[in-house]
């Protein structure tokens, strides 16, 4: 032990070395230029203040890294939903599973395995209350003032949820300036879009609101070539309110609220054909995989029911945040409330139009299977904070946090009665063990299953935090949470008898108490640079598994995390040029995925703790002002997520019905059983290892009353695996997107080409379940094509 101590102290004393003997030159490089004379405002990159550590900091002090997407990027770059804020932020890749649905976000190489089934890997906040469900905020109607990403465990900073990162939405607060915003756009694909606020004073300098809403038609730029119908596209109403009182000079209060309803249209999927082959060999069975790769571009999708696939999304939240500043600190109290209601039905027979099913009167028709779910998630919390004076040498924090969740999770999947003759009804095609009963999807579903389950969650938790100068150059900094957790799982299952349910299935709880830290090392050694050490670690809570009948599968326990990163962020040129470089490593434990059942006779899948992964990686951002009208940045990140040696592969491969762990050779099982893989050294699916930003935006002005712009942003994202056993991938990916605009006083024109190259290569796979065989069929999903719009603004 001590020997590796010793190698770590000698590994950080020479990364400290190099990191200052490459700012040194930064520091004369300032001391000239302040020779000089003074540089205008304009020629500089301007200070972004973040609250990643929940108050405000320059992000070029904060000892973490934090991606800050500022108010005009968001407003240039028409961003709308998370795939846009993944776009322009190295080292994170965000996915659903068609239509803004079971959102995935991956953070350095930490990815969810659950399909969405168990709590994010990335909390996220709106004005620092917690959002269940990361896409329910509709972005363009929000009025944010800007968008923090925060990479690597924030347990200790923001709990239970932000265990690989944190996205924090700053909402634009109203001021005493009254002011108004008014944009229609319009485009392609039946694009059609009215944003709004309107901002300013309600009762002199003490009370100021802000009102803000959107309307937002696409019809998607797919064609199912069955059914005719369009796919990935979407109809978003969202309106919303801020309110600040400022009742005295120390006490203050705001208010947001915000609605949303929201529609969207089947995603555009295709169904990927599997490489996989049965043999027979001395009288044992097995099954051969080989290497599939999602095509580099997928045209069309294949949903043969037009108008059974759609999604739905209402959204409430609200909070009230109360502010009581004074000499000896500041006393904040924060409630939240939120409500996020989601349905979403899918014909998913996507290999063919239609299979055999058998009719009561002898004879048999093609029917389409059809699946179904939906979801209501509504939570309460309270967080009470006190926080220090921050002139002082030490600084320090303590504080409360309350939530309670309550989830109601529906299932459902069935046969449609699309062509069943009148008079006639399907025979019972599951065996004697199924009987039919009724499922409610828009065309009248006949569903063998339907389930229904709570899922309730009570989180205490007490935090506390300190920074402190032991040199005027050199901080410490801790931050620490202690949570208990209960969780209640209840579930209701459709009965044998048609129409009836079961009030007897699983109630199970468990609690878990855990803590959480971020500890850190800040070194100044010039007023322009910082060098950096982190410590942290991530705790992701336990679940349950929705209809387990056994008892070693009714539940799952928790994955952690721990990092380690070592980083600098500087400047040059009197701040024209800033640089923030990291290192990072980080290991996970008891990671939470789909493996088999411990039911040796059954192929249904469960979620599990199946064993570890490292990750070792380093992310730079560089931005720049080399002209008065001129800006770029740039961000790149690598990282290399690998399984750990001894950990055997417990995911599903799709089509390996009695056999579901396949790997590359042959697996072979004798006596139906179920034979685990090793995949030490296999990378960790949805984790692309390279991944890199670039935007460049010129400010020009043609007279003086006409001013322009013009914005490129670019994203590429390397290979990336599907499955433990890297069968599955796909290819590497590019996003290129224009944009530019006018203005005169208060009116501006502007236009944008999102997708400019026509990218088609699929963003996803998803299962789609086939029931006759109890097996899944892969899925990918694709990216939204090539749009282009315009949009008429007023701002005045």
């Amino acid at each position: 032990m001590r020997k590796k101590s010793y190698r770590k102290c000698q590994a950080g004393t020479a990364i400290g070395y190099c990191c200052a003997s490459f700012l040194l030159p930064a520091s004369a490089q300032t001391v000239a230029a302040a020779k000089a004379g003074p540089a205008r405002s304009s020629d500089r990159l301007e200070t972004i203040v973040v609250t990643a550590r929940k108050k405000a900091e320059n992000l070029q002090k904060v000892p973490l890294t934090v991606t800050a997407i500022s108010k005009k990027v968001l407003e240039q770059s028409h961003v709308q939903n998370l795939q846009d804020i993944g776009f322009l932020t190295p080292g994170i890749l965000v996915a659903d599973f068609g239509s803004e649905n079971f959102t995935s976000i991956t953070v350095r190489g930490i990815t969810d395995l659950t399909a969405g089934l168990n709590v994010p890997d990335v909390a996220t906040f709106l004005d620092g209350v917690y959002l269940r469900e990361p896409a329910a905020i509709e972005i363009a109607s929000a009025g944010l003032s800007q968008v923090e990403i925060i990479k690597g465990p924030s347990g200790a900073l923001y709990g239970r949820d932000a265990y690989s990162g944190v996205i924090n939405y700053v909402p634009d607060r109203p001021t005493s300036t009254p002011h108004a915003n008014l944009d229609y756009t319009i485009g392609d694909y039946a694009k059609e879009q009215l944003v709004g606020n309107v901002s300013g004073p309600i009762y002199g300098d003490m009370v100021f609101g802000k009102l803000f809403g959107q309307f937002d038609n696409f019809d998607g730029t797919f064609k199912d070539p069955v059914s005719s119908t369009k796919a990935g596209g979407d109809v978003k109403k969202d309106i919303g309110g801020l309110l600040d009182i400022k009742w005295t000079r120390e006490f203050s209060t705001h208010f947001d609220l915000y609605y949303g309803y929201d529609v969207f249209n089947a995603s555009p999927d295709e169904a990927i054909t599997a490489n996989c082959g049965n043999i027979t060999d001395g009288g044992e069975y097995g099954l051969v995989c080989g290497r599939i790769k999602a095509p580099d571009s997928v045209t069309l999708s294949n949903n043969p029911l037009g108008g059974v696939a759609f999604n739905l999304r209402r959204t409430f939240y609200g909070s009230m945040r109360n502010t009581a500043d004074f000499n000896w600190g500041k006393i904040e109290s924060l409630t939240g409330a939120s409500q996020v209601d989601e349905q979403a039905f899918g014909a998913f027979d996507y290999a063919s139009l239609g299979r055999p099913y058998l009719l009561t009167d002898g004879k048999s028709v093609n029917e389409y299977e059809n699946y179904g779910l939906g979801t209501s998630t509504g939570n309460f919390s309270e967080e009470v904070r006190y926080t220090s004076p921050q002139h002082q040498r030490l600084r320090y924090g303590v504080g409360a946090y309350f939530y309670r969740e309550r989830q109601i999770y529906i299932t459902g999947a069935g046969v449609s009665e699309y062509n069943i003759p009148a008079g006639v009804s399907l025979a019972n095609p599951f065996g004697p063990f199924f009987d039919v009963t009724t499922f409610a999807t828009p065309t009248g579903a006949i569903s063998p299953n339907l389930t229904l389950s709570h899922h309730l969650t009570t989180e205490s938790a007490g935090f506390g935090n300190a920074d402190f100068d032991i040199l005027p150059n050199l901080t410490l900094s801790a931050q620490y949470r202690y949570t208990d957790l209960l969780q209640q799982f209840v579930e209701v299952k459709s009965d044998d008898i048609p129409g009836a349910f079961d009030p007897f299935g699983p109630h199970i709880s468990q609690t878990n108490q855990y803590f959480n830290t971020n500890d850190s090392i800040r070194w100044t050694p010039v007023p322009n640079a910082i060098l950096y050490f982190t410590f942290a670690n991530g705790t992701k809570p336990g679940g349950f598994n929705a209809g387990s009948t056994l008892p070693g599968d009714e539940a799952f326990g928790p994955e952690t995390d721990t990092s380690y990163e070592w980083g600098t962020k500087t400047s040059w040129l009197d701040n024209r040029l800033r640089a923030n470089l990291a290192i990072y490593h980080i290991a996970t434990q008891n990671v939470q995925a789909f493996g088999p059942s411990s039911n040796p006779t059954s192929p249904a899948e469960v979620i599990r703790n199946f064993g570890s992964t490292t990750n070792t990686g380093g992310e730079a951002e560089l931005s720049g002002k080399p002209t008065d009208e001129t800006t770029f940045t740039f961000g790149a990140d690598y990282n290399n997520p690998t399984f750990d040696a001894g950990t055997l592969d417990v995911i599903d491969n799709s089509y390996c019905a009695q056999i579901p762990s396949c790997a590359k050779t042959l697996v072979k099982g004798n006596g139906g059983k179920v034979l685990e893989v090793p995949i030490g050294g296999n990378t960790v699916p949805y984790s692309p290892r390279l991944t890199l930003t670039l935007t460049g935006e010129y400010d020009y002005q043609l007279t003086d009353t006409y001013n322009g712009y013009v914005r490129v942003n670019y994203a590429f994202r390397s290979p990336q695996s599907l499955d433990a056993a890297e069968l599955w991938s796909v290819g590497a990916s590019s996003n290129l997107d224009f944009y530019t605009g006018i203005s005169r006083g208060p009116y501006s024109l502007s236009a944008y080409v999102k997708n400019v190259t026509n990218n088609h290569v699929p963003v996803n796979f998803q299962y789609a379940a086939q029931l006759e065989f109890f097996q899944d069929v892969r899925v990918v999903t694709l990216p939204q094509g090539r749009t282009f719009a315009f949009t008429l603004g007023v701002h005045f």
